[in-house]
């Protein structure tokens, strides 16, 4: 099947918004501090735009079939060296669930990579729940390497 990957436009609108919501409730699933989709999915469309992201789309025979959504930005740490301080950040990747399997996550970071380099950016960064598996194989085979790590731990009460 062809696959197309393009400039999200206007008319795109309801569909990104469920895409997030559908990825949001993925990470509903795999951890509790996650708020269902449908409470942040058009907020997070929102924060997209204020970004000034660059939403790419993924057709597979002229159907939506994921979506990515990056931009440049300044990591706050001020312990970092400026370069690596300024990178392009990725904050969305998703592919709908029949064509997973299908590269279709490596086709769109390569092009949101390629569209953020061309804008400046010299390091990729990405972010993922450390139970999300598959993303972190597909980021892994992408070419990403852990950076960073967050631990968490609840309190006792």
């Amino acid at each position: 099947m062809r696959l197309e990957i393009r400039d999200a436009r206007p008319d795109d609108t309801a569909t990104l918004i469920g895409f997030i919501a559908d990825l949001q409730d993925a990470e509903c699933a795999l951890h509790p501090s996650r708020r269902p989709g449908a409470d942040v999915a058009a907020s997070c469309f929102d924060r997209l735009a204020d970004k000034q992201a660059q939403i790419l789309m993924a057709e597979a025979g002229g159907r939506p079939a994921g979506f990515v959504a990056g931009w440049i930005a300044m990591d706050p740490d001020w312990l970092q060296t400026p370069d690596w301080r300024h990178h392009g950040w990725i904050s969305d990747l998703y592919v709908v669930p029949g064509h997973r399997g299908e590269r279709i996550a490596g086709r769109l970071l390569h092009a949101v990579a390629n569209r953020l380099s061309s804008m400046g950016a010299q390091r990729l960064r990405i972010g993922s729940l450390s139970s999300n598996g598959p993303a972190l194989a597909a980021y892994r085979r992408f070419g990403f390497q852990p950076f960073e790590i967050t631990l968490d731990m609840e309190l006792p009460d």
